[in-house]
């Protein structure tokens, strides 16, 4: 087995939870032996006693082991041991500088508006190097000191310390600007803690679960699917036959180590409601589709009987069909082939993969979008996604991903095939105090220590964990949830709920509540990591149901959150995992069971009419991968005399992939009475003016006059876009006619960039939409504005 095969299966070194090097090596890389960095940075620091290497056992005897032989002031090593090992370490910290430099050249990109799509995927793949050739060191080292400690009896702890490195007791991983005390319980970020002697969370049934939250008045939460029939859940979807499929992240954070990350014991799920109760219980069936994945990033259903899953450390995702019926998947092939392994902690890899209502499909941190087409997948560079724990869109096909460290909505401004935008406006990006969060009291388990704690509640006090997220679509709630944004904060143990509301054409989040939170959990175990649109018009929410929340980065011997861990006995609660359906008053989940597999194509159409998104989406879906012709005309009909707007809408783009869709009906929808299908035309315009259907181009600029003003910045945008030779001339004209906010601000940056979005900053609205940083709580002149439509 060779050394990287070795690291993939899970066998890698663990360097005091990470890497652990001396004060010289922290010297050579900029970082303060301490911990904390630049908020782009991971902080290193050492245990007392110098870098130790555990090649098998758990940190609590690797931590005793290592504290004898330094108490003893003897080292199991000989001298040429000795050597060995600080070779090692210089190696290891050169690797560790590629990748310190690799993220730092990323990060800078990030504030630059110039950067490219190809530009600033070329610095992710720099980065997706440098972290993998780190990984194949750590590999290559724990072959080596096996080899030369062979006395050592297999299955015995096995740990190496090394002497003659002067390690102090600094603190471990820093991240997001970490502190250099972050994992010293001596420091200020324990100051005022408390580490005494604990009654262990204990853990609550379903029901119990349930009971002890906090909702709005009329809101309730009834647990539907819940372990042993899963394990570990971080997102679910359903295809067409209403069958749900659970993506099992299996060996996530086993332990404080997370030794077995690397483990292929990750699996997705498929769960049939036979009897039609909405309870998927032993009356019902339960599989495994696939089996045997390693740390699985996402799954998404194509059409009936197929999913698309991406595992753990890869680019490359496949597509596996269950070709009999019997529940398990049978067949795998490549879906698409990226650049095969990368690195990055779990955090910073692809997840959400989504079908756009434009039959694109987004993931985050990805410079470019997919395409599925009769002949294969294509790629298309487009601005950056970023985000790190779910994709999800509105009504209108905006794509919204989420950030995790950040715990913000990020790159929702407007479409990221046009690239980034920097937008400076009290109008755009984050409400100010956006990312306060206002969970229930809780036990203080947060990485970043006191300072991240609101007393006395022991409860989290600003946003550091978002994940999985969705706009809801459905139509068994109350009808002004309707577009509103949700999304799990797992270390504060709520759901947030939050407005996008749009100005001038800028969209501005903002909590619909004030100190306080749409749902909040009392039990600490809550971990709400996912939130989806149902079949049945509710919405569901995955529960990872577990102790431990954080990476090991930050669980480390001596660290804080390590302390909790083992004052609450959070590392004995693993395996388990809910999914709850949120439902209202006098409104009933809808019954109707999806059979889209089994449906004509005629059937399938008058579907994209359905209350409900997730019902259009998915006949959308359907209907373009059988590329059944038939319907077009039905397809005509319904885009130009339907009763309903999203009907319309989805009617327009089902055309769209079928290849179906021509000039005379996207001219006719660019004159329409309603200013979001005026929108929505003028995208659509794109994809035949790019085919050489040149005579559209005059009608999108005609939007310029529009007195919406999303449809002039659609028109400025679409120009750019098709690389119009005037397209400069076109947006600086428009901006001198029109002065509304989004206009001057968007039309601005395009036409600096000869009419193309960048990558985009984290300032004011930037990364396409971010601006929680840019337009920080309490900045002078930032203001919520009053008056606004809400973004539907």
């Amino acid at each position: 087995m060779n050394a990287k095969m070795l690291y993939l299966s899970g066998l890698s070194i663990a360097l005091a939870s990470t890497l652990t090097l001396s004060p010289r090596v922290h010297a050579q890389t900029a970082v303060p032996p301490g911990g904390g960095a630049p908020a782009v940075r991971r902080g290193v620091g050492g245990r007392g006693g110098g870098a130790a290497w555990i090649l098998g056992g758990t940190l609590a005897q690797a931590r005793a082991f290592q504290d004898a032989a330094a108490a003893s002031g003897r080292s199991p090593l000989n001298a040429s041991q000795h050597e060995a090992v600080a070779q090692m370490n210089t190696r290891l910290a050169e690797l560790s500088r590629a990748v310190t430099a690799a993220r730092d050249a990323f990060a800078a990109a990030t504030f630059a508006a110039s950067q490219s799509g190809p530009a600033i995927q070329l610095m992710i793949d720099a980065l997706t190097n440098a972290e993998l050739a780190l990984a194949n060191a750590r590999a290559e080292a724990f072959v080596k000191l096996q080899t030369s400690t062979n006395s050592l009896a297999p299955g015995q702890i096995q740990i190496l310390v090394q002497q003659d490195l002067q390690g102090g007791r600094g603190g471990g991983p820093g991240g997001r600007g970490g502190g250099a005390d972050v994992n010293d319980l001596e420091g200020q970020v324990a100051a005022g803690a408390d580490f005494s002697p604990k009654v262990p969370v204990q853990i609550k049934t379903p029901e119990e679960e349930a009971k002890g939250m906090i909702l709005p008045p009329g809101y309730h939460m009834t647990p539907i699917l819940w372990d042993p029939y899963i394990q570990e859940p971080t997102q679910i979807a359903f295809d067409g036959n209403g069958r749900l499929f659970v993506n099992e992240m299996r060996s996530y954070m086993q332990d404080p180590a997370d030794a077995s990350v690397h483990q292929p014991i990750s699996r997705i799920s498929m769960h049939e409601d036979l009897n039609g109760d909405g309870i998927f219980d032993n009356r019902d069936r339960h599989t495994v589709f696939v089996d045997g994945l390693v740390a699985t990033r996402y799954v998404m259903p194509l059409g009936i009987n197929s999913v698309v899953v991406q595992e753990y450390d890869t680019l490359d995702s496949y597509k596996y069909t269950d070709t009999n019926n019997d529940g398990v998947a049978d067949q795998k092939e490549v879906f698409f082939a990226g650049s095969g392994q990368r690195g990055g902690n779990v955090e910073h890899q692809n997840s959400g993969l989504t079908w756009g209502l434009d039959n694109w499909l987004y993931a985050t941190i990805s410079s470019f979008r997919l395409r599925w087409t009769p002949t294969g997948v294509i790629r298309e560079d487009s601005g950056s996604l970023g985000g790190q724990w779910g994709v999800t869109m509105d009504n209108y096909g905006k794509i919204y991903s989420q950030g995790g460290a950040s715990g913000v909505p990020e790159y929702f401004q407007l479409p990221i095939h046009y690239g980034g935008f920097n937008v400076n406006s009290s109008l755009a990006g984050l409400a100010p105090n956006f990312a306060e969060v206002w969970g229930a009291p809780m036990i203080g388990d947060m990485q970043g220590g006191m300072s991240s704690i609101r007393m006395p509640d022991n409860a989290l006090n600003r946003a550091t964990a978002g994940a999985g997220n969705d706009v809801f679509r459905g139509d068994r709630l109350p009808a002004d949830m309707v577009g509103d944004y949700l999304y799990g904060e797992t270390v504060a143990r709520i759901i947030r709920r939050i407005r996008p509301v749009v100005t001038e054409g800028l969209t501005q989040m903002r909590n619909i509540y004030t100190g306080t939170e749409f749902i909040k959990a009392t039990d600490p175990l809550f971990r709400p990591v996912d939130v989806t649109t149902a079949p049945d018009g509710t919405l569901y929410i995955t529960d990872m149901y577990r102790g431990i929340i954080q990476e090991a980065n930050w669980t480390g011997p001596g660290a804080y959150s390590r302390a909790k861990i083992e004052q609450y006995g959070l590392d004995r609660i693993v395996d388990h995992g809910r999914i709850f359906r949120l439902t209202y008053d006098g409104m009933e989940p809808d019954r109707t069971k999806p059979n889209m597999g089994n449906e004509t194509a005629a059937q399938l159409v008058a579907h994209l009419q359905h209350p409900n998104g997730w019902w259009r989406d998915t006949a959308q879906q359907n209907l373009i991968l059988r590329q059944d012709k038939s319907v077009v005309p039905a397809l005509q009909s319904m885009a130009r005399t339907s009763p309903s707007q999203l009907g319309r809408i989805h009617a327009l783009w089902t055309l769209e992939g079928l290849g179906a869709l021509d000039a005379a009906i996207v001219r006719e929808q660019l004159k329409s009475t309603d200013p979001k299908i005026r929108v929505q035309a003028a995208q659509l315009s794109e994809r035949l003016i790019k085919a050489g259907d040149i005579s559209l181009v005059s009608d999108v600029k005609e939007l310029a006059k529009d007195s919406d003003p999303n449809v002039v910045i659609q028109s400025m945008l679409t120009v750019g876009y098709i690389k119009a030779p005037d397209a400069v001339a076109f947006i600086q004209s428009t901006l001198e006619s029109n002065k509304s906010a989004g206009v001057t601000a968007i039309g601005a940056q395009l036409a600096a960039n000869g009419g193309v979005g960048g990558r985009g900053g984290r300032g004011g609205g930037g990364r396409g939409g971010f601006g929680g940083r840019g337009v920080a709580p309490g900045a002078p002149g930032v203001q919520v504005p009053r008056s606004g439509a809400r973004a539907q």
